[in-house]
């Protein structure tokens, strides 16, 4: 009996060729060496053909199931050329996802293991258009980014074309949003049109589809059904809380439906489990420094300091069942326990210095902060086949702007400054050009507060602005550290066990001191920075607000600035 039509796997289908049907994996794919995608239900009735197909009607005035952004897209981006060139135009669909299978999910699921980019938008694209048309624009947003920014194009597509081409699969996606009616499919398509438009620079955009996901989530309930796309949202949340732009600030609107999501930190078994309750711990403590009822003078509510020692006995565990299974010499969980450990380290400053408290607190934990740089680079020199690319989900450049930005010691900043430079990439809202524009902006202007507070005094031990903004290889005392030395400081970051965190006796060493350097009074340090980024200008304006070191009135003054990258 002949094969049914429009059965194969979901890569031969992509690539157009004749699949074998071997199960669980097609012989053509794993003797050609490509990754099989597996197979759609055999109820499924949607053709290549009617995947690319997409969204020939205008936009509708509403949609009943979906709030799609308010933006309005051009008319010419809903026009369609004529019949010899529409077998084109479905070629490079089907490039395209193909590009998003293998070039723009792989590095985002590498940091942080997750099913939701590496599974389930690929099946669920096979049978809902709208998250078709939303990953194909992931891979083109994506395969602009290298073009313009890195200027390393193999392609004969103009810019200004693949700015049309994100945009035209963006609104598509958004159109035929209203076919969809399950919660889970709703999720998934919300989360993925977040990432696009957090991608393209769309702020509010981005904004509007996370209340929207949001939204749903509070409506239809935390079912086992919606639990994986409920894992994503609450990722994209904690993202867009950790950006805040004066044009788009954080909505707060439907936020207690992350609160169903318990903290199950008792039975970790995967990297990816470790990650998502960690995420949510990280979230737990955000919201609550936003208000001043953190007792003690602590960074963490009073049940999250439990939940986290837990789970770091928890991680403790699965490591070391994880490593026998394996052997000690096993790399591949490598970066996801480097990456594990850096959100940790981050997650341990916040409990130990409350956002709302003087800014010299952080000094107290240069080792802290030297633990986090350190685990970047290692981060870094792991994953340098995501250099120049861009992902979807939060990575390190959230990290390297904490440390940036909190961390006074100029070794630490410089360091931090060369590793955003060199990583050339973009984490969902964060660029790495941007941010080290905004931290070497923190940097001068602290200095210059510095020069100003203390004019009346003798100033011929101050650096001078130069010395703190020349280019970052020069004129600094941290040499880059050998391969080797590097190793070997990450080999000892590792082998930090994770029951000494809750031992208030415990010390993590740190080889850089305060010892001869300038300190940075209080009333000189930057507190908050709200920033704009315009990426057609490639500019970032910033409402800096200066700490006075005064609890009632923690504002001395405000400075408006231009960065550009």
């Amino acid at each position: 009996m002949p094969r049914p039509r429009g059965t194969g796997c979901i890569t031969c289908r992509i690539r157009r060729i004749k699949c074998d049907g071997g199960k669980p994996h097609c012989r053509r794919c794993v003797s050609t060496g490509r990754k099989c995608d597996g197979y759609m239900p055999v109820d499924s009735k949607l053709s290549r053909r009617d995947l690319a197909a997409a969204a020939r009607e205008p936009p509708p005035s509403r949609w009943r199931h979906y709030e799609p952004a308010p933006a309005q897209p051009s008319l010419a981006l809903f026009s369609y050329p004529g019949t010899a060139a529409k077998q084109d135009l479905r070629d490079r669909e089907y490039h395209l996802f193909d590009l998003f299978r293998s070039n723009t999910a792989p590095p985002t699921t590498s940091f942080m293991p997750s099913k939701f980019w590496a599974r389930d938008v690929l099946q669920l694209a096979h049978s809902e258009p709208a998250v078709w048309h939303a990953a194909v624009a992931l891979a083109a947003i994506q395969n602009r980014w290298k073009n313009e920014t890195l200027r390393t194009s193999t392609s004969d597509i103009q810019p200004s074309s693949q700015t049309n081409e994100a945009e035209l699969h963006y609104y598509r996606a958004i159109t035929r949003a209203r076919e969809m009616h399950e919660p889970t499919q709703l999720l998934a398509l919300s989360i993925t049109l977040g990432a696009a438009a957090n991608l393209m620079g769309r702020l509010r955009e981005s904004r509007i589809h996370l209340v929207s996901g949001r939204r749903i989530l509070s409506q239809s309930g935390l079912t086992d059904a919606t639990e994986q796309a409920a894992e994503m949202l609450a990722r994209l949340d904690l993202e867009a809380m950790s950006f805040s732009e004066a044009t788009a600030p954080y909505e707060h609107e439907d936020t207690d439906v992350f609160r169903q999501m318990l903290l199950d930190n008792e039975n970790i078994v995967s990297y990816e489990q470790a990650a998502g309750s960690l995420f949510r711990m990280l979230r737990i403590c955000m919201l609550a420094g936003q208000v001043p009822s953190v007792p003690d003078d602590s960074g963490f509510p009073e049940d999250l300091v439990s939940a986290l020692e837990t789970w770091e006995k928890s991680v403790a565990a699965f490591e070391a069942k994880r490593k026998e299974r394996r052997g000690a010499d096993e790399k591949d969980g490598m970066i996801p326990a480097l990456a594990i450990r850096m959100y940790h380290t981050l997650l341990r400053i916040f409990g130990r210095v409350s956002f709302l408290g003087p800014q010299i607190r952080y000094d107290e934990h240069l080792n802290l902060f030297e633990r986090l740089i350190l685990l970047c680079e290692g981060l870094f020199q792991r994953m340098q086949n995501a250099v120049g690319t861009i992902t979807m989900e939060l990575g390190l450049i959230v990290v390297l702007f904490v440390v940036g930005a909190r961390c006074r010691h100029p070794n630490i900043r410089h360091r931090t400054i060369r590793l955003l430079t060199n990583l050339k990439g973009q984490e969902g809202l964060w660029r790495s050009d941007a941010t080290a524009a905004c931290i070497q902006t923190i940097m001068d202007i602290e200095y210059d507060e510095l020069r100003s507070h203390t004019a009346e005094q003798d100033t011929q031990a101050l650096p001078s602005v130069n010395e703190h903004t020349s280019d970052t290889d020069n004129a600094r005392k941290d040499p880059e550290m050998s391969t080797e030395e590097l190793e070997q400081r990450l080999t000892e970051a590792m082998a930090v066990p994770w029951d000494v965190w809750s031992d208030p006796k415990f010390i993590l060493p740190c080889h850089e001191t305060w010892d001869g350097v300038t300190v940075i009074p209080e009333v000189c340090r930057v507190k908050q920075a709200v920033p704009t980024i315009s990426i057609a200008e490639r500019c970032v304006s910033a409402t800096v607000y200066i700490s006075s070191g005064d609890d009632e009135n923690p504002i001395r003054c405000i400075r408006n600035e231009k960065a550009w990258f």
